[in-house]
């Protein structure tokens, strides 16, 4: 409450995630991932989502593989910067080649964000971290960073905090960005 994005980043989305366009209005895109079957009636897939109050530029997906969940990046692009939205695997081998598949885009400037599931957030050349402080995930007393983003030059991260709690078992991530002039 009392914020207001100017873009949205959804993992373990599911088809139903369409309906934000009917709540809040906007633009929303999902792309799925990974059949499902289980918990949310009348979900088939999950996957990745975007939401835009003003709409969704230049929206692709890319397969980036993984075992046993397969995975993929959603991409869009608001005003200069290009945003790839990633939920990326538990296994290192995979996780890394994911973010060095979703980085090799060709767009620039470039903010990769999302859930990395490494403790930390991530590590890849030519990028800059971007980690808040505290956690985004509790496993047992433990508070784990698992929410992160790697910035590319030309992209200004100004402000990083994990929101209070809601409905997922991650605290949401706001980032304050822009593209460098």
């Amino acid at each position: 409450r009392g914020v207001a994005p100017d873009l949205l980043l959804l993992q373990e989305a599911v088809e139903d995630s369409r309906r934000l366009t009917s709540i809040l209005g906007g633009d929303v895109r999902f792309v799925p991932a990974f059949p499902r079957s289980g918990g949310v009636p009348g979900a088939t897939a999950e996957g990745m989502a975007l939401w835009s109050p003003t709409g969704l530029h230049d929206v692709e997906s890319a397969a980036l593989g993984g075992w046993p969940w397969p995975r993929v990046a959603l991409r869009c692009r608001v005003g200069r910067l290009a945003v790839c939205n990633l939920h990326l695997s538990h296994l290192p081998w995979q996780r890394q080649a994911q973010l060095r598949a979703a980085a090799a885009h060709p767009a620039r400037p470039l903010l990769l964000a999302g859930d990395f599931n490494r403790p930390g957030g991530a590590r890849l050349a030519g990028f800059r971290a971007v980690v808040p402080s505290g956690w985004s995930f509790r496993c047992g007393p433990l508070g784990l960073r698992l929410d992160a983003a790697l910035a590319s030059p030309g992209v200004a991260v100004t402000a990083a905090t994990y929101l209070t709690s809601g409905v997922s078992d991650h605290r949401p991530m706001l980032l304050t960005v822009a593209a460098d002039v």
